[in-house]
């Protein structure tokens, strides 16, 4: 096989077990759903995205734990997949795991718009690091490591830019359930235009019920 071909190769094979599956992921954040904080579908794909990300890295012959050591980065995703492999073998106070929170921005009106749904890492000594951003940079970290000539730009997606009087989230059949495991964060635009952490006095919940 020559050279250009198993570039070929690596590229493809990167960009079906890393690359598509963190654009769907992000995709599937997008939507302006409610999901369980610890137990949904998204945080089940998560798990399993960084399991095959850090996969990749023993595939082509790299030293997981070396690139662990250079980047703190590839350390909290490939303990965000261990965790995910060994759920049930560890307690929830020692493992990493995986937290989802939808998002919204607050205006200066008392609206609200749903910016996506967050994936953190949460590790009992490394803190706790947003998901997508994290794997993101172990991707472009591999493809690096590699030597590959693989052009990639991430975009992490949002909602629709307007503003609700109240947070409006999809629930699906079961409302009630959802609310329940539900976690909402709210940030807000600083005079320097950037996105900060906010706790609004009141605002009101409208979960929305679909088959």
């Amino acid at each position: 096989m020559s050279l250009r071909m198993e570039t070929d190769k690596a590229i493809n094979v990167i960009t079906e077990g890393a690359i598509e599956p963190w654009e769907r992921l992000t995709d599937a954040l997008a939507e302006q759903k409610a999901l369980e904080a610890s137990k949904s579908d998204e945080a089940a794909d998560a798990g399993r995205l960084a399991v095959s990300i850090c996969g990749l890295a023993g595939q082509f012959g790299l030293n997981s734990r070396d690139m662990a050591a250079r980047s703190d980065g590839w350390a909290l995703l490939s303990a965000a997949a261990d965790a995910s492999k060994n759920r049930l073998l560890s307690s929830a106070a020692k493992r990493t795991t995986l937290a989802v929170s939808a998002h919204f921005e607050a205006d200066d009106d008392g609206g609200y718009r749903f910016i996506n749904n967050r994936i953190m890492i949460v590790h009992p000594t490394m803190g706790s690091s947003e998901f997508l951003t994290t794997a993101a940079n172990a991707i472009r970290f591999l493809i690096a490591e590699l030597g590959l000539d693989l052009d990639w730009t991430p975009r992490i997606l949002e909602g629709p830019p307007e503003f609700a009087p109240t947070v409006v989230l999809d629930a699906g059949p079961d409302p009630n359930y959802v609310f329940e495991l539900l976690q909402v964060r709210f940030l807000k635009r600083n005079p320097d235009g950037d996105l900060v952490l906010f706790q609004p006095q009141n605002w009101q919940l409208e979960l929305k019920t679909t088959t």
